[in-house]
């Protein structure tokens, strides 16, 4: 397959997977739109789960890291080693349906838009969903929409605030022009950071109902382990701070607070309030470079305080319940 046929590069990244690497990789050889290369990036080549795969078909190229660099620095280091019009992010711990990657290609194709995420099904209980997109609150909490709730309501295609990491899709060009995932964050909330940047550039992103991966969920780092506490907490505030237009930065900061104040005191239920303490200290004391970061993000900013607030959830209801915020999509889309 010439370089000029590939549709889409797709970057895996992995740190300690154990079995659903292995799993998943298998997914991605049965898909039915088989224009694509992989760029596995091992930031855990001591465990040997990489080397226990082969041989590897020849469109998958491995990519040996020294150390953890992190889920975004790895899955901008991965997307760099290829040049097809899109690139797609795929979880280690997420397994495709056949037909997924040509269902997310298709999206883009037809709605001309600049990112796309997938249906998340459960892999443990597949009657539930594991997100139908990222919804994102006002006043600076994100959530996969439909977390655990019934399949039966996955929402129809339509825009949603930005896709979950774990199985999206970005038009290489817009990926490239807003800089990927901001590296600082290491890992968690970087789907909705590079989401909110597209956003604010005048970009739209689709949920895509027949997309569909089958999900574990933090195989690596445990669901509730000090690591996700730390770095989920702590860059739920980077990205409130960091995006927020000024306007509704403003208008949403007490309210930022005091759901941070109620964070804290559940942690002490859950007796993890030290490192609670410690992300959400690190969050705030992040105000530095992040006024550094606003001010060369406005330069590109097409969109403001209102025009962002549009596709924002409002719905308290929602955020309570974790369910979806997937909107009609406009009659007249146009690629941003």
């Amino acid at each position: 397959m010439s370089a000029d046929q590939i549709r889409a590069d797709i970057v895996v990244v992995n740190y300690r997977s154990g079995e659903y690497l292995g799993a998943c990789i298998d997914a991605l050889m049965q898909q039915s739109e088989a224009r694509f290369r992989v760029f596995l990036v091992d930031n855990s080549p001591e465990t040997g789960e990489v080397a226990s795969l082969a041989p590897l078909d020849a469109r998958i190229t491995v990519l040996p890291q020294t150390e953890n660099t992190g889920f975004a620095r790895a899955c901008n280091f991965g997307a760099a080693q290829g040049n097809a019009p899109y690139v797609v992010m795929l979880n280690p711990d997420a397994m495709p349906e056949p037909d997924w990657l040509a269902e997310l290609l298709d999206c883009m194709d037809t709605h001309q838009v600049a990112m796309a995420g997938s249906t998340q099904l459960s892999a443990a209980q597949p009657s539930q969903l594991d997100g139908a997109g990222d919804a994102y609150m006002a006043l600076g909490v994100a959530w996969r929409g439909g977390y655990e709730q019934p399949v039966e309501i996955a929402p129809s295609t339509g825009t949603c605030f930005s896709p979950c990491g774990a199985g999206s899709v970005y038009r290489r060009d817009v990926f490239e022009r807003v800089g990927g995932f901001d590296e600082r964050f290491f890992c968690y909330m970087e789907d909705v950071d590079i989401g909110y940047r597209i956003r604010l550039e005048g970009g739209i992103g689709i949920q895509c109902r027949e997309a569909v991966i089958r999900h574990v969920g933090s195989a690596s780092s445990g669901r509730r382990s000090p690591f996700v506490i730390y770095h989920g907490t702590r860059n739920r505030i980077w990205a409130f701070l960091k995006n927020t237009p000024p306007v509704l930065l403003i208008l949403m900061m007490p309210l930022h607070v005091l759901v941070n104040l109620a964070f804290l005191a559940r942690s002490i239920a859950h007796d993890c309030f030290g490192v609670t303490w410690r992300a959400t200290r690190d969050g705030f004391k992040g105000w530095g470079w992040i006024k550094r970061a606003r001010k060369e993000q406005a330069k590109r900013n097409r969109i403001g305080s209102w025009g962002i607030s549009k596709s924002l959830t409002w719905s308290p209801i929602k955020l309570i319940r974790r369910l979806p915020d997937v909107r009609p999509l406009p009659v007249d889309q146009t690629s941003k």
